[in-house]
């Protein structure tokens, strides 16, 4: 499914009136500022025609299952509608929910949806709500971890109730570190605010974060993504973490691309996931229009059948979205679903094979152990050469091996190292080179914020 909707989803650290206070104020400002330079006076329940082709809907409800307050905001393009809704929630004692969708409907049923960027209206609230997910701040600009930080940090990863992905990043080796994270981290990073906890390691905190994190290193100039539920004991779980490489950071040719391949999970995450169930639980929005100012019967019916037009145009665009999502998804799983069966099929295969080895391997010390030759049969393997563990690596390494020859593009098989969960494809590779003569030759601080007003 392509990822081409904004959504942030954050636990607001202000109480449910004064989080509502700040989105209103935080709102108004947005669409007061250009480029918008809407005229905002006051958000009344129902629909507020704003400017031309721009409407505002505002809901609220207040009851036993708690209260919420919303803002549609509608804006009519050439190419369809950019769609931003902004809700707050509570329930019971539990802490303020704010959700933040920016999204495309466009006209042409046949046409895909333009992939939304990140609002400023993200970033501004940001600031003022002192958002968070889990244990974790979320600031709209990296947080720097000094090595006093790494334990509560490691809580962070390792905590059950996060739903974002931390995005931990690196200087590289003698750098000076205010310039790379003004220069090259801040640029990087800032279409995830609001997807992503965004931290930088400070010089020194790198090496204590990678003696803990044995599995989950990170270290000059890479950035990492971690998922929700990192197990640090585990080195298998370290795959589930992407490693973008200093390579791809600094010398990509295009920017742009780097940013791209850096936001592809965090955007990928935001979308996927199902949103906590109090947020799931508001109501459906139900437009409502004004009275009329109409002095006659015939104006006011002409006024609510235009705005009756209006509303089910509206509902049919969103629908069409919402079922192109439905059969995306559907097709998604039914892949996952074809995945799964390779897979169990090839996990078989291998562990019949390993099943073999080892019992090749038991007879072969048997037998050399009824020769005498005990040392032998139980002596460590020498390893020679290692298997490479990145596709560079292997690009290095390619005159080490005589009978291959490399006849593909060096920049596309550089960025498979950005796009592969761990290095399974790359030991494989590097093991079937081998044959080919390869192996033969071979306590919780306040961290520094950054950017507050």
């Amino acid at each position: 499914m392509d990822t081409r909707r904004y959504r942030m989803v954050v636990t607001s650290g202000l109480d449910y009136v004064s989080t509502g206070a700040q989105v209103d104020a935080r709102l108004r400002d947005w669409l007061r500022e250009p480029p918008k330079n809407y005229d905002i006076q006051a958000f009344a329940e129902g629909r507020n025609e704003i400017a031309r082709g721009v409407t505002l809907d505002h809901d609220s409800a207040t009851g036993t299952g708690g209260a919420y307050g919303r803002w549609r905001l509608r804006e009519t393009a050439p190419d369809g509608t950019w769609q931003t809704t902004l809700v707050i929630r509570q329930t019971e004692s539990r802490p303020t929910r704010v959700q933040l969708d920016v999204e495309h409907l466009p006209d042409d049923p046949d046409t895909l949806p333009t992939p939304a960027k990140t609002p400023r209206l993200a970033a501004s609230l940001l600031d003022v709500l002192q958002a968070r997910d889990g244990l974790a701040d979320v600031t709209r600009m990296p947080q720097v971890v000094e090595a006093a930080d790494i334990d509560s940090v490691i809580d962070e990863l390792c905590d059950a109730e996060r739903r974002l992905p931390i995005v931990m990043a690196t200087a590289p080796n003698g750098a000076d570190f205010d310039v790379w994270l003004e220069r090259t981290l801040d640029p990087l990073v800032r279409p995830l605010a609001g997807l992503a906890i965004l931290y930088a390691l400070a010089p020194g905190a790198d090496n204590r974060f990678n003696r803990l994190m044995e599995y989950h290193r990170v270290y000059g100039g890479g950035i990492r993504t971690f998922l929700p539920g990192v197990d640090p004991a585990w080195a298998a779980d370290s795959q589930r973490h992407r490693v973008m490489s200093h390579r791809v950071v600094v010398v990509a040719e295009n920017p742009a691309r780097a940013r791209r391949l850096l936001a592809q999970l965090p955007q990928g995450l935001a979308t996927r996931a199902p949103l906590p169930p109090e947020l799931d639980a508001v109501p459906v929005l139900r437009a409502r229009t004004k009275e009329s100012s109409g002095n006659s019967e015939l104006e006011r019916l002409r006024d609510e059948n235009h705005a009756l037009f209006e509303f089910l145009e509206e509902a049919g665009r969103e629908q069409r979205v919402r079922a192109d999502e439905i059969r995306d998804l559907k097709n998604e799983l039914q892949r996952a679903r074809s995945d799964e069966i390779t897979l169990i099929a090839e996990y078989d295969e291998q562990y019949r094979e390993l099943h073999e080895t080892r019992v090749q391997l038991v007879t072969v010390q048997k037998r050399l152990l009824a020769l005498g030759a005990a040392e032998a049969a139980y002596a460590p393997d020498d390893g020679g050469p290692a298997v490479p563990e990145s596709f560079a690596e292997i690009l290095e390494r390619i005159e080490e091996m005589p009978r291959v020859h490399f006849t593909g593009a060096r920049k596309i098989t550089l960025e498979l190292d950005d796009q592969a969960y761990g290095s399974s494809w790359v030991r494989m590779l590097g093991r079937t080179a081998g044959a080919s003569g390869l192996r033969r030759r071979l306590g919780r601080r306040p961290r520094r914020r950054r950017g507050l007003p």
